[in-house]
């Protein structure tokens, strides 16, 4: 089967700003005008491209934030520093702050889904393209101006829409699997402990 692919650069086809630098917005301790959000924090990035939303944090500011560093539906937002996770915003995880953690794309053209492009982000292909890119010794960094030179094939709707609906279904299944393998432990260590303190005889 061919399908038709069209090379572009992502600067050509999304704005990409940085995040809030979060300390210039910062609300003294005590401000009663202060303004509450939730914020993004690197551990809220599953690295499967997913957002966890327990480990969001909440952050005071002294004023209103501009809407740019706020989240909105189909918002692609990644990881500036390794491991580069992407993840794309649906309407649950609309109005998070963006710390200068992270970087924003939004797609401005109508021939590629945010979703697949968030799984085209997040594809061996493009890590490797960021390890490329990355710059500093402790902590590996990548620009916000990097993101705008990387190229992005972008392939026929119906071949995106399954590799989404594809990505989605997969998630779920490790999902389930990881929750199976978490009740499977428990079950097993409530029997080694009955096994240790004598609550089975001979282990049956």
């Amino acid at each position: 089967e061919v399908w038709f692919i069209k090379i572009v650069k992502l600067g050509d086809i999304s704005s990409i700003t940085t995040g809030q630098v979060i300390k210039r917005k910062e609300a003294r301790p005590g401000d009663v005008d202060a303004i509450q959000y939730r914020i993004l924090t690197l551990k809220s990035f599953d690295e499967d491209g997913f957002l966890v939303k327990e480990e969001l944090d909440s952050f005071k500011a002294s004023e209103e934030i501009e809407s740019k560093y706020i989240t909105s539906k189909g918002d692609i937002v990644v990881r500036l520093s390794m491991p580069f996770t992407s993840i794309t915003i649906d309407e649950e995880s609309e109005g998070i702050l963006i710390p200068s953690l992270f970087v924003a794309i939004r797609v401005n053209c109508n021939d590629i889904l945010p979703s697949y492009l968030s799984l085209y982000l997040n594809s061996n292909k493009m890590k490797k393209q960021y390890i490329k890119e990355a710059r500093g010794s402790a902590i590996q960094i990548l620009k916000t101006s990097a993101f705008k030179e990387f190229e992005i094939m972008i392939p026929d709707m119906s071949i995106q829409e399954q590799a989404v609906t594809l990505n989605e279904l997969m998630m779920r299944e490790k999902r389930l699997l990881q929750l199976l393998i978490k009740e499977n432990n428990k079950r097993n260590q409530i029997i080694l402990e009955k096994m240790i303190t004598g609550g089975l005889n001979h282990g049956d």
